[in-house]
């Protein structure tokens, strides 16, 4: 994997997003205006679980490359990094600022138990939320959604639990509300990680909520 320069990260127009088969969700995500409103700062319900500077309470696994670079995480190659400092909770929200800079899988993942690790990756034209099955090793897809993300824009995305039930955004619009099977061992308290797989991707804006 060759060397990654700095990447800048502007704020340009969303792309509506085309609309797809019906039994497929379709975000339709309006355009950024021409001189975006003032954004109000963080509520003291959401955490940065990054700062922006280096990353101090990741843990980096898998052999692709990871640098902080303008404020933002870049990835690039096969890895990933779980937050370490995470509250043990079950119920909690995960949102970052993602710019899909090369094809491949891009993923933020939270709840890891005995089952294995939930998930909503992104991946081409297509998004998926998903459980990692430890034994079987392979992804149990439990939705899946049509995203068609573009390498100069970036998104908002948000993946969260809350009781049985699972919940991701894009750019503020629920892509998948799913009812999990009444097994106390799907959902247990865990980590919170983001990864790829043969991409390139930046990070930013990292927090976490707890909801209950």
């Amino acid at each position: 994997v060759g060397k990654i320069g700095p990447i800048e990260l502007t704020r340009d127009k969303i792309d509506i997003l085309k609309v797809v088969a019906p039994e497929e969700t379709v975000v339709a995500v309006a355009p950024e205006p021409a001189t975006p409103a003032p954004q109000p700062p963080a509520t003291q319900d959401w955490q940065a679980i990054f700062n922006g500077k280096d990353l101090k309470g990741w843990r980096k696994w898998g052999p692709g490359q990871v640098q902080v670079s303008q404020g933002s995480i870049i990835m690039d190659g096969e890895c990933g990094l779980t937050y370490e400092k995470m509250p043990k909770v079950k119920d909690v929200i995960i949102s970052a600022e993602i710019k899909l800079i090369k094809p491949g899988i891009t993923k933020l993942a939270l709840r890891e138990s005995g089952q294995g690790l939930y998930h909503v990756e992104f991946s081409g034209d297509n998004g998926t939320v998903a459980r990692w099955d430890n034994a079987a090793k392979k992804n149990v897809v439990l939705k899946r959604f049509k995203f068609a993300p573009t390498a100069d824009n970036i998104y908002r995305m948000q993946f969260g639990a809350l009781d049985r039930t699972l919940l991701a955004y894009v750019n503020g619009r629920k892509v998948a509300d799913i009812e999990l099977p009444d097994d106390k061992d799907l959902l247990g308290p865990g980590s919170v990680n983001v990864s790829i797989w043969q991409a390139t991707s930046a990070f930013r804006k990292i927090e976490i909520k707890v909801l209950k």
